[in-house]
């Protein structure tokens, strides 16, 4: 459902949880959405996000250090 951009507290209450906290402790982000929140942080850097994807496969530590 995450994946399907299902806001946390419409699932909370699909799996009968009290609390979105409850919810969010099983919330594991795939790959694909961490892409996507580091494009967003990169594009409100003024960065683009496109260029910056060869740097992040390049060194790692380098590119993070950068943000």
């Amino acid at each position: 459902m995450l994946e399907s951009k299902v806001d946390l507290s419409t699932i909370a209450i699909w799996l009968g949880h009290e609390s979105v906290q409850t919810t969010h402790r099983y919330m594991i982000a795939s790959m694909s959405r961490k892409e996507d929140a580091l494009a967003k942080g990169l594009v409100a850097a003024g960065r683009n996000p496109g260029a910056d994807a060869t740097e992040r496969r390049g060194n790692i530590p380098d590119f993070l250090e950068s943000l």
